[in-house]
């Protein structure tokens, strides 16, 4: 790929130390991170925080690596079973922008999920959000946001939320707004210490539902949606005695009103030994060149891993694989364009954190996207998209 030239550039050297906001010390972030994994590799919680912080640095490919240190199996991937080839043998694929559109058009919500430290699902339902607006879809509903709506107009911020701070879900919002969609939160502010953990997740899940149902359908009776959760929020049904936010909106708005889509499964890992078994066999089956929805030969809900009446379809992501130094999913789905990393940023000792950011945003902002150099080795290509930009430093 010809990359483009960085045209006009204004680049500021800053250290973390002397940051002026909170955002800006994540290189300092990235650095506590790796130590807690490293003085803690089996701890689940220290690989997600290195995991994220890979992710606000713009090391998604390396957030995957993080996550699958514990799903590498022994031996790599195991056969596949009698049950599998059945499993496999009972799913049609097809484009899954265009199969998922054509279910929504007669859906009040489309409900899809994320791994939040897997920044590539952000940018699929980006791609899928521009698709669901030109059918009047006009809110786009994410627990990741803190306020119960997002200002019209104004760019991310590192206060609007944790997950947020990616720069791929940065560039989702951007997008979003571009395209004149209203931008909610649904999550709880806070839990109640005096529940027990499982009350505490039945009060969030109930929570979320009645949240997205009052500041959005309450006030506007035709609304279309689309909501981005996290991992199982947007299940169907109950699964032992916890009823998740998707079940509960179903009660709220109707039985027949959503859509909901599976993105955790299918999709390749850093390495072949920490995928589902399934999902090579069904790469080989279908050859997806983009993402492909999976659902039942006979129009039915997915039942894929134990999953029948809890989603209605999966996701499966092709092996986009890297290019320019970066995953390739940057540019198909995300619609970033690679650009070179201009000399005066490449680093001559050290690690050297670069960020760029619009020039219209403020120092509060996330950036566009960033990069981790080191001295010496080749530099991989910023993903932008069109736009003018400024580029700020931590060493």
């Amino acid at each position: 790929m010809r990359l483009r030239a960085l045209l006009p550039i204004t680049v500021f050297f800053m250290a973390a130390a002397a940051a002026a906001a909170p955002q800006l010390a994540q290189f300092d972030s990235l650095r506590e991170a790796r130590a807690a994994a490293t003085a803690r590799p089996a701890d689940t919680g220290a690989l997600t925080g290195l995991a994220n912080a890979q992710i606000f640095t713009g090391d998604a490919a390396g957030a995957l690596a993080t996550m699958d240190r514990g799903r590498m199996r022994p031996g790599g991937t195991p056969a596949l079973s009698e049950a599998d080839r059945r499993a496999l043998d009972s799913v049609q694929a097809d484009d899954a922008i265009r199969m998922i559109v054509a279910a929504a058009r007669d859906k009040r919500a489309v409900l899809i999920n994320e791994d939040h430290t897997v920044a590539m699902h952000r940018a699929f339902t980006q791609k899928l959000a521009v698709e669901l607006r030109k059918i009047g879809y006009r809110y786009f509903a994410a627990e990741a946001f803190n306020a119960p709506v997002l200002p019209n107009g104004r760019y991310l911020t590192w206060r609007d939320g944790y997950y947020t701070r990616d720069p791929v879900f940065a560039g989702m919002v951007r997008t979003l707004q571009a395209e004149g969609f209203t931008l909610v939160g649904y999550d709880i502010e806070e839990e109640d210490t005096a529940l027990s953990p499982r009350e505490r997740i039945a009060f969030r899940e109930r929570s979320q539902a009645r949240n997205i149902h009052e500041r959005i359908f309450a006030q506007d009776p035709d609304a279309k949606v689309l909501i981005h959760v996290g991992h199982h929020h947007l299940g169907k049904r109950q699964v032992g005695d916890i009823k998740p936010m998707g079940a509960h909106l179903r009660e709220l708005i109707g039985p027949e009103a959503t859509l909901h889509i599976d993105q955790l499964a299918f999709y390749a890992r850093s390495a072949q030994a920490a995928e589902d078994p399934l999902y090579r066999a069904l790469l080989d089956r279908h050859k997806p060149a983009a993402p492909m929805a999976l659902r039942q030969a006979s129009g039915a809900s997915a039942s894929l891993r134990g999953l029948g009446g809890f989603v209605d379809m999966h996701i499966l992501h092709p092996d986009y694989g890297l290019r320019d130094g970066r995953p390739a999913w940057l540019s198909s789905l995300a619609g970033r364009t690679a650009t070179s990393v201009p000399k005066a940023l490449l680093p001559q000792s050290g690690e050297r954190l670069v960020l760029a950011y619009d020039r219209e945003h403020g120092m509060d902002a996330v950036p566009v996207d960033a990069l981790l150099l080191t001295p010496g080795a080749p530099a991989p290509a910023f993903m932008l998209p069109p736009g003018r930009f400024r580029f700020e430093v931590q060493q």
